[in-house]
């Protein structure tokens, strides 16, 4: 097993800088933040903006994650929508990430513990939906575009 690094558990993943938008700079999705520096992180870490402090990577905060998992090791970003919605965030690059074996296995441990993901990259890619046992689609959906729109 692979251990995560203790001290900063990013490693050289930048991924969640490229990928997520910010609001506050101005910088939408799919476009590098002009303050991280590839491979090494944030240049403005402790003054980052608001988005960026609330984003809650599920590698970080997760502690069932292997490295395998870590962003850039597999291309997607999962973060927690609500406690029973995730979304997987493709690279745009590789919009079908999420079909990597390590990855679709963790969306379906996520599944039988009652967890639906919707993976997406940003793009005209169509979305995927994994749903868990007893979830509708389309309220799904609403819920994550609802939460989506507060941080746009």
């Amino acid at each position: 097993m692979v251990t995560k690094i203790e001290n900063n558990k990013c490693g050289e993943c930048t991924l969640c800088c490229e990928l997520l938008p910010i609001p506050e700079i101005g910088k939408s999705e799919n476009v590098l933040c002009t303050d991280c520096t590839l491979k090494k992180g944030c240049n403005i870490y402790n003054e980052r903006p608001e988005s960026c402090v609330n984003f809650d990577c599920l590698y970080i905060s997760s502690n069932e994650m292997e490295l395998e998992l870590r962003p850039d090791n597999c291309n997607v970003i999962f973060d927690m929508i609500t406690t029973k919605i995730y979304m997987a965030l493709n690279h745009y690059n590789d919009p079908f990430a999420y079909e990597n074996k390590n990855v679709i296995d963790y969306i379906k441990k996520l599944n039988s513990q009652g967890i639906s993901v919707i993976t997406t990259s940003f793009t005209d890619t169509p979305n995927e939906f994994f749903l868990a046992e007893g979830h509708d689609k389309d309220i799904v959906w609403k819920i994550a575009m609802r939460e989506y729109e507060k941080i746009k």
